[in-house]
């Protein structure tokens, strides 16, 4: 499930468990009464959602059947639309279960994609995600069950281009009331729903849906306000601005279906999705010539300072696949540093053997491997030794590994044939030039100034540092993808002497490449208050999540240690103040 990377301050106790064969990796979001984390199913190798009861209720009989009644309804339907349960169950007085992971964007994150492009949704669209949402619906309402928080980031398009509705957490079944606290998203809720939650009614999701078409094809809600009363007000008693004055080029047939939709009475609007879509598509089809006219009573005031927008030639799945090109962030949990957690290691004594064995004849392998490259390099590793590791040494072979520059490039940092970049996991035969920071380069105005410095026309490919004492954050601004393997970064004390040292290999050997305008990730398991800058919100490659303790961790607030240095297949390419909070490098 592709949700926005969320920060909430999590569950200490749940992270980095294992419920029956689902591991628990991260967070990805919390609603009024259950959290959902990103997991992975251990025994058929695959992400997973977990629906787990807020701590808030657990204690709570009423909620936590009612809970368990949601998992038992939802685990047996069968619709394309909705997204599908595998598994539930109550562990350690934790109620649960778990769901299909969609890999995709939400649809509030398509219309914000198109929002910033300044277009509309292409029709085809609108029609094929409002059917799928409709679809579902109808078949939530036939199995007695009504959504009450229909919204555009419950519905969820993946990489497939399927659209599929989720969280029925608020739902309620009719058969058993309601709980009598939900209030569903004031943008979408309807105006029943808005009066008292128990007068929820079939038709009160499809209002929502209307809410989401008007949204689509107008590219505005009809309502806004920074106060949740006072939408609700506005739902309760204000007519929508009419579609029409806000996108003049919708036909009067499109814009009679969204009134309809959108009205005060139950009982006045479309009695299905199903009818409700169908309508639509048939008003988009209609030639405006023998389009109907415009309801009575409609209003004509757009909202103030609403651009006009065309429709895109843009679809969604371009969209998707456009903000999908890397695989969705990673989560590297060091779950075997948890209390609690499950070890992998094999139980039986048979299968304890075969491991040894298995383990003794890698070890015989990579010995003999050692042995021969140690003979065949030997030879080089003594010069290397013999020479002073200074920047102005610069024999003519060089051996890798050495802190001896290349000579200088040009500094058009467009210019970098003269260093081909690296091949994850492959040892480059030179090493790459030093370049050392000289001149600042203004950070972003909500960020403080940099400490490291750039040479004389900034030579190399930029990359960016934000952190704080629970998170590292590093973005690539270099215009081109590379490797990651070659970073590391170390700790200096008093002294300018390394204390510790993180490598890039923990991140590359998930995702090897660091792409370009996406950002790796250092977050503190045993931490909350990430600092999650938004020049990588959402552009995230490989998060890893070290605990606490961990000697690698060299960026935190330390009163013997005030700067941490960049390095480069081991050497340094920039110097950063670890106060400051924020630093820029330079990559050979």
């Amino acid at each position: 499930m592709r949700l926005p990377m969320s920060h909430t301050p999590i569950n200490k106790t749940i992270v980095g468990r294992q419920f029956a064969n689902f591991r628990i990796l991260r967070l990805l979001g919390r609603g009024g009464m259950a959290e959902v984390y990103y997991g992975w199913d251990v025994k058929l190798d695959r992400p997973v959602a977990i629906k787990v009861i807020d701590a808030r209720y657990r204690n709570d009989p009423e909620y936590s059947q009612r809970f368990v009644n949601e998992a038992r309804a939802m685990a047996a339907w069968h619709h394309p639309n909705i997204i599908p349960i595998f598994y539930a169950d109550d562990e350690d007085g934790y109620s649960y279960y778990v769901m299909e992971y969609i890999h995709g964007l939400d649809l509030e994150q398509v219309i914000s994609e198109y929002a910033r492009r300044q277009e509309l949704m292409p029709l085809a669209d609108v029609i094929r995600i409002g059917r799928a949402a409709a679809q579902a619906l109808d078949y939530a309402h036939r199995q007695g069950v009504i959504h009450r928080d229909v919204k555009p980031s419950n519905l969820l398009i993946s990489a497939e281009n399927r659209a599929v509705l989720t969280d029925f957490g608020i739902a309620m079944n009719v058969q058993l009331g309601t709980m009598g606290e939900v209030f569903g998203s004031p943008h979408y809720i309807a105006p029943e729903q808005a009066r008292r939650s128990s007068q929820a009614v079939p038709q009160s999701d499809l209002y929502s849906l209307g809410v989401i078409l008007y949204e689509m094809l107008v590219g505005a809600r009809p309502f806004d306000d920074p106060s949740p009363t006072s939408l609700a007000v506005q739902h309760l008693t204000q007519e929508p601005p009419s579609p029409r004055w806000v996108n003049p080029d919708l036909s009067p047939a499109v814009e009679a279906v969204l009134v309809k939709a959108l009205s005060k009475s139950p009982q006045d609007r479309y009695s299905s999705g199903k009818e409700l879509i169908d309508a639509l598509e048939a008003a988009i089809s209609t030639p405006p010539e023998t389009s109907p006219f415009i309801p009575a009573g409609a209003p004509v005031e757009a909202p103030a300072g609403m651009p006009l927008r065309k429709l895109s030639r843009t679809t969604v799945d371009q969209i998707v696949s456009e903000q999908l090109k890397i695989l969705p962030p990673i989560m590297v949990e060091e779950i075997s540093a948890k209390p609690g957690a499950r070890s992998s290691l094999p139980s039986s004594p048979l299968a304890l053997i075969g491991m040894g064995c298995g383990i003794l004849l890698v070890v015989g392998i990579l010995t003999s491997l050692v042995v021969f490259l140690k003979a065949n390099l030997d030879k080089d590793v003594d010069q290397a030794n013999a020479l002073p590791r200074t920047l102005e040494t610069q024999p003519a072979a060089l051996p890798f590994n050495t802190w001896t520059p290349l000579p200088q490039r040009t500094s058009n940092p467009q210019s970098t044939s003269a260093i081909p970049s690296q091949t994850a996991g492959v040892a480059p035969t030179q090493a790459p030039s030093v370049v050392v920071q000289n001149t600042p380069t203004p950070a972003p105005a909500e960020l403080p100034a940099p400490t490291a410095t750039a040479p004389s026309g900034n030579d190399g490919d930029q990359f960016v540092m934000y952190y704080n004492d629970t998170s590292f954050y590093m973005k690539n601004l270099s215009g081109k993808d590379r490797s990651i393997y070659p970073i590391a970064f170390e700790r200096l004390d008093k002294n300018g002497d390394p204390t510790n040292r993180f490598d890039g290999w923990r991140w590359g050997n998930i995702y090897s490449n660091f792409r370009d305008g996406y950002c790796l990730v250092m977050e503190v398991l045993d931490r909350s208050d990430y600092l999650d800058p938004p020049e990588c919100r959402n552009r995230h490659l490989v998060i890893h999540r070290p605990p606490s303790n961990r000697d690698y961790i060299f960026w935190t607030k330390d009163k013997d240690s005030k700067e941490f240095r960049v390095l480069w297949d081991d050497a340094e390419v920039g110097l950063c103040s670890i106060k400051e909070e924020f630093c820029e490098v330079y990559l050979p």
